[in-house]
């Protein structure tokens, strides 16, 4: 190998290293919201981007073209409704999809502790949120049994500035989570109804 190629290695190197978030500015953006911040969660909200590690179900992102969620209380304080639609990619999917339109409805127990986290039963699965832009929400989902995780952007509006998505990728670096996303909302396909 040449000098050359050596010092445009090293570059290299050094211009991704001078890009990635310092530890301290990881653990500024990697906090969780409170119990106390659950009214921050509540409402629907739009997929914006997501990403994946481990892809221990398969590749759940892939069969995904737009995602809505709605949050909100319920009479038991530990306790909210979770309301989902996802619009499938029938060209994707492995088996022929007659309804492209995926409706889930829910209670999800919320957990206790400090932090701010779901817990949902059926699918084993534990939902924490973390800081984000005012009008995003930022979720970490995580299985305890694996080491499957999705970091999922969500925005109240089709679109968020790209100075948050700037920043949701800083946080997914933070996690270790690998860039590009693996799902990006084009912001032309249609939702699914309410």
């Amino acid at each position: 190998m040449t000098g050359t190629h050596l010092a445009i290695i090293l570059v290299s190197l050094l211009s991704f290293s001078a890009t990635a978030p310092s530890g301290d500015e990881c653990s500024q953006l990697t906090r969780e919201l409170t119990a106390e911040q659950l009214d921050e969660i509540l409402g629907c909200w739009i997929l914006i981007e997501g990403t994946v590690k481990n892809d221990f179900f398969g590749p759940v992102l892939d069969f995904i073209e737009s995602m809505w969620m709605v949050l909100n209380r319920t009479a038991d304080s530990h306790t909210l409704r979770l309301d989902q639609a996802n619009r499938l990619a029938a060209r994707q999917h492995p088996t022929p999809v007659k309804e492209q339109c995926l409706r889930i409805a829910m209670n999800v127990t919320l957990v206790s502790g400090k932090g701010l986290e779901l817990y949902i039963p059926t699918a084993a699965s534990y939902h924490r949120f973390l800081h984000t832009c005012s009008d995003c929400l930022l979720m970490h989902t995580y299985n305890k049994d694996n080491d499957f995780q999705i970091l999922y952007l969500f925005g109240r509006n089709t679109t968020v500035a790209a100075s948050d998505l700037n920043t949701f990728r800083k946080q997914a670096e933070c996690l270790q989570f690998p860039l590009p996303s693996k799902f990006q909302y084009d912001n032309r396909t249609e939702l699914c109804p309410e």
